[in-house]
């Protein structure tokens, strides 16, 4: 009885995403900039505005931040600076913190916390970093996303806060892959099945 329980309540909560607008492209795995904690950013696409959104929760809120068709594009061609330093490094034993070149743009915040809604009164700007660390006891290869914090329009007394997160090794391949056109048209098309197979019990 209670794994039919189960069951049921993950259909009723899938039923949730099915019928909005956004919908879940990929889970990202990294650890926050203080290395003490890991965190999952999710990956959404939203049809109507055809904007996409890097979403975090914490136990007292919930984070949209939108990253238009143009940001993604340099978010994808900061990690393609990024394996390319990877490869250098790693050729020439070169440790070396560095911000990749004309790689910031800015996004707007949403937070959900309660029954309540706050945006950013003005953009967050993110900054994008490269640090590697090669020794002979084995190689280290980073990506942080240096995020901030801005004040809401609701509440000036409220921020919302990109947190500045970091990606290491094989979650950089895994964050390539997360956000790739093949695993966002793979979202759509299964997005697209679910909604044809809702159309046919109206």
């Amino acid at each position: 009885m209670k794994k039919i329980f189960a069951l049921v309540t993950v259909f009723i909560l899938g039923l949730s995403t099915l019928f909005a607008d956004e919908y879940v492209v990929s889970k990202i795995e990294c650890i926050a900039a203080d290395g003490l904690y890991d965190r999952e950013l999710t990956f959404k696409y939203d049809d109507s505005e055809n904007v996409y959104y890097l979403c975090r929760s914490t136990y007292s809120a919930v984070y949209w931040f939108t990253l238009t068709p143009e940001n993604l594009e340099k978010l994808r061609a900061n990690l393609k600076k990024v394996q390319e330093w990877a490869k250098l490094a790693k050729e020439n034993k070169s440790s070396i913190s560095k911000e990749l070149p004309d790689s910031s743009f800015s996004v707007e915040g949403t937070m959900k916390r309660g029954n309540n809604w706050y945006s950013t009164k003005w953009n967050i700007e993110l900054n994008f970093f490269f640090i590697s660390h090669i020794s002979d006891e084995g190689e280290i290869i980073s990506f942080m996303i240096r995020g901030g914090e801005k004040s809401s329009k609701q509440n000036q007394y409220i921020d919302i806060e990109f947190e500045s997160v970091v990606f290491l090794n094989t979650e950089i391949d895994a964050l390539i892959n997360a956000i790739s056109s093949e695993t966002i048209e793979a979202a759509k098309l299964k997005h697209s099945q679910e909604m044809k197979t809702a159309d046919m019990f109206n």
